[in-house]
């Protein structure tokens, strides 16, 4: 996982492959504080962005989860909100297998759990090694603007 600011992303961006660049870009250039919930396109099924809004919520709530077949980019757009985060390890067990319909494996718990706080303005960038808790509250629940930016992993270059 890396975790960035978008006010940083000039001194940044060279950590990333051109695909992780171009979801940031999109980032960087969009009013997002005025797009609608949604699915935005940025390369067809390759790159794109899912803004949602939602009332961030106590930890035991929210799921530890990893993809197989995209990267996230979260961005807060407004809000913050503490995202737990393990490196996948043997030790995980998983709750729920949703890899083919959802591209998404839920597990019980995150062994060793760090956490991050991502407040507006704060991207991460996490990669299916990269066991997340995201939506959690850090003291009370607040609206959140999050979006999500999904890039296929055969968008890497090998």
């Amino acid at each position: 996982m890396i975790v960035g600011h978008i006010r940083n992303l000039e001194n940044e961006k060279y950590r990333f492959p051109a695909s992780i660049k171009k979801a940031l870009h999109f980032l960087k250039e969009q009013n997002l504080s005025k797009l609608n919930d949604g699915k935005y396109e940025i390369d067809g099924e390759k790159i794109f962005a899912m803004v949602s809004s939602y009332m961030s919520k106590e930890r035991s709530e929210c799921r530890a989860e990893t993809h197989r077949k995209y990267i996230d980019v979260q961005f807060i757009v407004e809000g913050e909100e503490l995202m737990g985060y393990c490196a996948l390890n043997p030790v995980l067990e998983i709750e729920e297998d949703c890899a083919e319909e959802r591209d998404a494996i839920f597990y019980k718990a995150l062994i060793p759990e760090s956490d991050i706080i991502l407040s507006q303005g704060m991207y991460a960038v996490i990669y299916p090694h990269d066991v997340h808790r995201p939506c959690c509250f850090l003291d009370q629940p607040q609206r959140v603007k999050k979006v999500v930016i999904k890039v296929s992993i055969d968008t890497l270059e090998k």
